[in-house]
C-alpha cells in the first residue's frame, strides 16, 4: 500500500503572540538557553483516548544558535503518567531555531496523539522544554473524556449549588476496625451549566454540628479532573477514603460529603428535593465500627 506522507510547511514568523494565547510565567521565559517559549495556544479543548490533540507554541529566538536545539512536549494524565509526547525540532526540521532572525516570533503548530489506553477523564496537562534536561514547563491543559460516556441519571440523591449533582454514594465496607481505612465511591453529575471553578469534596466523620472525627477532603479525583474541567451533562466517577481513628469507640457513625471553595473554605449549599440540608451537607451513609 502506498503510503503519501503530509507536506509540511516551515511555521511562519509573527510579529506578536496572539491574544488567545496563553503566556507563559514571566520568570519562566529566559532560562538562558537563547530561545524563549512566551506562550501556548490549545485548539483542542476536549478529546477522547485515541484523539489527535493540536496546539501552537511561540518562541522568541534571543541570540543566535549554532545548533539547532530538541524539544519536547509531553502530555500527563491521572497520577501525573505521560499519555503524549513528541520529541523534534522546531519546524519538524525545516525552520530549526538555529535559522530564526534575532528577536523573531515562531508559531510553531504540533498534533500528538493521546494514549488510546489513557485513563480518563483527566485534565491533561500539557509540558514542553529544551531536551536539556531542565524541568518542563506546563503551558496548557486539555479536557481528556472517555470514549464511551456515563449515561444522564434519571435521578440524584442531592444538588450542590446550581452545577453539580451527587448521584450514588457507596461506603466500603460498611463495618470497619480502628485504624482501618474506608472508602467512599461518588458518581458526580452536572445537571446544568458548569461549575466553572474548584471545589474540594468534604468528607466528614462524625456529628455534622461537631469538630470531625476524621477526614478525607480532596479535590475530585485527587485533583486529576478538577471540577472546573466538568462539563455539562457529564456523569463523572470518584472515590475518597477516609481513615477510622485508632482510638475511636465502637459505635455506628455517620458520614457526611459535601463541596467547599478551597480559598474562602465557603460551602455549596446542599438541597435535597430542593430542601435546604443543615450544616451544608449530605449524608452519605454509616459505618459501623467494630
Amino acid at each position: 500500500m502506498l503510503v503519501i506522507r503530509p507536506a509540511y510547511r516551515p511555521p511562519p514568523v509573527v510579529a506578536v503572540m496572539p491574544d488567545s494565547a496563553t503566556a507563559v510565567l514571566p520568570e519562566l521565559v529566559d532560562r538562558g538557553l537563547g530561545i524563549s517559549l512566551l506562550g501556548a495556544e490549545m485548539e483542542t479543548e476536549t478529546a477522547r483516548p485515541g484523539d489527535i490533540v493540536r496546539l501552537t507554541l511561540y518562541w522568541r529566538a534571543d541570540e543566535p544558535l549554532n545548533e539547532p536545539p530538541e524539544f519536547v512536549l509531553e502530555l500527563f494524565g491521572r497520577e501525573t503518567k505521560r499519555i503524549a509526547n513528541m520529541h523534534s525540532y522546531h519546524g519538524r526540521g525545516l525552520f530549526p531555531a538555529n535559522l530564526w532572525p534575532a528577536g523573531a516570533i515562531i508559531a510553531d503548530s504540533f498534533a500528538v496523539r493521546v494514549d488510546p489506553d489513557a485513563e480518563a477523564p483527566v485534565l491533561g496537562r500539557v509540558f514542553a522544554r529544551i531536551n536539556d534536561g531542565l524541568p518542563g514547563i506546563e503551558v496548557a491543559t486539555v479536557r481528556i473524556v472517555p470514549q464511551e460516556p456515563l449515561p444522564a441519571p434519571g435521578s440524584w440523591l442531592a444538588e450542590l449549588g446550581e452545577h453539580i449533582a451527587l448521584v450514588s454514594a457507596d461506603i466500603v465496607p460498611a463495618q470497619a476496625l480502628p485504624g482501618q481505612n474506608i472508602q467512599i465511591k461518588v458518581r458526580w453529575y452536572v445537571p446544568r451549566g458548569v461549575p466553572g471553578q474548584d471545589y474540594t469534596t468534604l468528607i466528614h466523620l462524625g456529628q455534622p454540628d461537631a469538630p470531625p472525627l476524621s477526614t478525607g477532603d480532596s479535590p475530585p479525583l485527587g485533583g486529576d479532573f478538577p471540577t472546573s474541567a466538568w462539563g455539562n451533562g457529564e456523569a463523572i466517577d470518584d472515590s475518597y477514603f477516609l481513615a477510622i481513628p485508632v482510638d475511636i469507640t465502637p459505635g455506628r457513625y455517620p458520614v457526611w460529603i459535601g463541596m467547599y471553595d478551597p480559598v474562602t473554605g465557603e460551602r455549596l449549599p446542599v438541597k435535597v428535593e430542593g430542601e435546604l440540608q443543615p450544616n451544608e451537607v449530605y449524608l452519605a451513609g454509616w459505618v459501623e465500627v467494630e
